[in-house]
């Protein structure tokens, strides 16, 4: 079904791009032409934002039913495969980057496809560098030749910037490993905090991903033997990448007990430091306040040498306590 030009140019902010292919060659498409009735060799993509006012009226006009249209734009997704209509519904996570060293939350990709039709939406607010990287390689003209080697690409993509920003995690806490105990200024402990807090926040949305994927592996009929081998492999990438994750988060925690120890241990090193300097001047400060009292009958004080007898005698007392701390073993290192 075609829409008219009122509704085009009033639904026009709503849809980002769209594209048919025919035997794996790809041209641009406009509004009007989408919906249509595709032959066999044909399939259309269109890409959509799901927070707008006019996309449920857009998805209503490609003939998608009402639940079709409530999953595409809901506010709250998970990570889920399931038979929705004519076609499969496929919810996916992927990361949301600024630049390529810092990701940022995760991205919610809702899909919906059968054999002729691919549809993708996403919020507005939101970028999905797996699906620019898609959108790039359909704009050069040429693309997967069915729409379950599409949806392949798509989940290959995504799990390509999964495992970018896992090998960013693993190689930010090798650092910190390889530097602990040379660098522990407070910024490490920030800095493994938020390490930590981003792990668990990929950790969150990837497990029930992984399930997702199995689950599309299972109802999709239509899968050829190389797209079920390569969703396997993908499904495997993402359960490994469950695991590096779990990995993650137990070595940021062991760093920043590690970190905690540390701290601990130099605040007892210098408190016990402080401790053997009192116990050796507190006798000495016991005897200057005793021989400094204005009073008569101090001994010494018609003596000219009696400051010099008791300034040794004072050297000698702290030569005789610290002797005693060694005999002791208090002097020994607390390491």
């Amino acid at each position: 079904m075609s829409i008219n030009d009122n509704q085009v140019k009033k639904q026009k902010n709503a849809l980002v791009y769209a594209y048919g292919v025919k035997k794996g060659l790809s041209n641009p498409v406009d509004a009007s032409q989408l919906g249509c009735q595709q032959t066999a060799d044909d399939y259309q993509w269109a890409h959509l934002l799901c927070d707008t006012k006019d996309t449920a009226s857009l998805l209503s006009s490609y003939q998608l039913e009402q639940p079709i249209i409530h999953a595409l734009t809901a506010n709250e997704t998970r990570p889920r495969a399931a038979p929705l209509g004519k076609g499969i519904l496929l919810v996916l996570r992927g990361i949301s980057r600024h630049n390529e060293q810092v990701f940022e939350e995760m991205a919610s990709l809702r899909i919906w496809f059968n054999s002729q039709f691919v549809v993708t939406t996403m919020m507005k607010s939101r970028t999905l560098p797996a699906l620019a990287v898609i959108e790039g390689v359909v704009k050069d003209g040429t693309c997967p030749v069915s729409t379950n080697s599409f949806i392949v690409s798509i989940i290959e993509k995504v799990a390509d910037d999964i495992g970018n920003s896992v090998d960013i995690i693993d190689e930010a806490l090798a650092r910190y490993e390889t530097n602990l105990g040379i660098k522990t200024e407070k910024s490490t402990r920030a800095h493994l905090a938020a390490i930590r807090h981003k792990t668990i926040s990929i950790r969150r949305y990837l497990a029930p991903q992984r399930d997702a994927l199995e689950t599309l592996l299972r109802v999709s009929s239509t899968l050829s033997d190389e797209e079920s081998f390569g969703l396997k492999q993908l499904t495997d990438r993402i359960t490994r990448y469950v695991e590096d994750l779990d990995l993650a988060r137990e070595r940021c925690v062991l760093l920043q007990e590690t970190l905690r120890n540390m701290t601990s241990e130099q605040q007892n090193n210098r408190l016990y430091f402080l401790s053997i300097v009192t116990a050796i001047f507190l006798p000495l400060s016991f005897l200057t306040g005793l021989f400094g009292m204005n009073v008569s009958g101090l001994p010494g004080t018609e003596n000219p040498n009696a400051f010099l007898y008791l300034s040794l005698a004072m050297g000698g007392l702290a030569l005789v306590i610290i002797l005693i701390m060694y005999w002791m073993k208090w002097l020994q290192s607390n390491k």
